[in-house]
């Protein structure tokens, strides 16, 4: 090979690595970065719609926090050992309301402190009102809760725990109920009235004359 053969043949390999590179360096600048989520490809520096959406069901289906709180009325669950017996299949036709607050000490309106109580006497509601209105489920309503004690309906029953709902609002004998828990009140009454054929809604000592006082200083005509 003689010696201006040998130039083109260089010339040739230089532009051709010349071509490359260009090429190399072009795919290089428009390739955009990926990471995985969640196993699925995301491109960094693309538009938002690069993302890739969850349409998985168990996203789809996943509930807000006011429709997992029993179709908008917030219940936080808190259930005690103690204070009621389990049950199924039972009639519920009552509601009782009570009256409570923490006797034992400190704040008389802690709901811990109320709970407290209820323990060291072996009792229970089913629910429990604090004074911001907040909504506390004790005890299922599947189960008997023990929060008549001796009782009788208006149409002669007795063992008013077994066909009975407890709501105890947390106020002293000094106090009214609130605002927030006669707002708390009439969305709970009218959720369990949905749910069962409520025939009385009544005080604790309408069915316990004599020997109950409570609800205290209760307003009937704010309830519905």
């Amino acid at each position: 090979m003689n010696y201006k053969t040998k130039l083109l043949v260089a010339g040739i390999v230089i532009f051709i690595l010349a071509v490359a590179s260009l090429l190399y360096i072009k795919n290089a600048g428009s390739k955009k970065a990926e990471i995985r989520v969640n196993d699925q490809q995301v491109q960094i520096g693309g538009s938002t719609s690069d993302a890739p959406k969850d349409t998985s069901r168990s996203n789809l289906d996943k509930p807000s926090i006011t429709d997992a709180k029993s179709n908008g009325l917030k219940i936080q669950d808190k259930p005690v050992d103690f204070g009621f017996k389990p049950a199924s299949g039972r009639i519920i036709d009552t509601i009782v309301i009570h009256s409570t607050y923490n006797a034992m000490g400190g704040d008389p309106y802690s709901v811990d402190g109320v709970i407290a109580e209820y323990k060291s006497y072996g009792v229970s509601p089913h629910y429990l009102i604090d004074r911001d209105g907040n909504i506390y489920r004790l005890v299922e309503d599947k189960n008997i809760a023990y929060h008549a004690g001796i009782s009788r309906v208006p149409d002669g029953r007795t063992n008013v725990n077994d066909f009975s709902l407890g709501i105890e609002l947390i106020e002293k004998d000094t106090d009214h109920p609130t605002d927030a828990q006669y707002a708390s009140l009439n969305a709970l009454l009218a959720q369990l009235k949905g749910e069962y054929k409520i025939k009385y809604v009544l005080g604790h000592d309408q069915i316990a004359p004599g020997r109950k006082t409570d609800p205290w200083n209760f307003d009937w005509n704010r309830i519905r």
